[in-house]
């Protein structure tokens, strides 16, 4: 098998070509820009559900009991239902959340949205007393 040496000269040429190569990798990157990622129609809620369950915390902490919001509806329409624990709506909800406890112990909140792409299929999202957030019924996929 045949081998071959480089030259100083060949050496000399590939290594400027490499830095020449990086500098315009570099130059030419700062012009990519990458947008920020879309926040998704179930972010809203996703983050709204994980509040709620802090404030639940944060309220039980205090009293020794989840709050009491039986049958209540949080929504749009009903901005001010949970603010007993801190939690308020604004009017460009897409969910509507009702609160349930089962004991003192136990709560489920549960979020749904039935707008999200106008199709018969609803969005339902729950969390519990223990911080699950699970998609019941996910409108995107339908």
């Amino acid at each position: 098998m045949k081998t071959r040496k480089f030259g100083i000269e060949e050496i000399v040429v590939l290594g400027l070509t490499v830095l020449m190569l990086l500098a315009w990798g570099c130059t030419e990157t700062k012009y990519i820009t990458i947008a920020p990622p879309t926040p998704s129609k179930q972010d809203e809620a996703k983050s709204k559900l994980q509040e709620i369950y802090q404030q639940q915390l944060a309220y039980r902490q205090n009293t020794g009991v989840f709050w009491p919001a039986g049958g209540i509806e949080g929504s749009a329409a009903n901005p001010y239902a949970f603010l007993p624990i801190g939690v308020d709506f604004n009017c460009t909800n897409r969910y509507s959340y009702v609160f349930t406890v089962v004991y003192d112990s136990v709560f489920v909140c549960r979020a749904t949205s039935g707008i999200l792409d106008g199709d018969a299929t609803t969005d339902v999202w729950t969390i519990d007393e223990k911080g699950s957030l699970v998609v019941v019924s996910d409108d995107t996929r339908s």
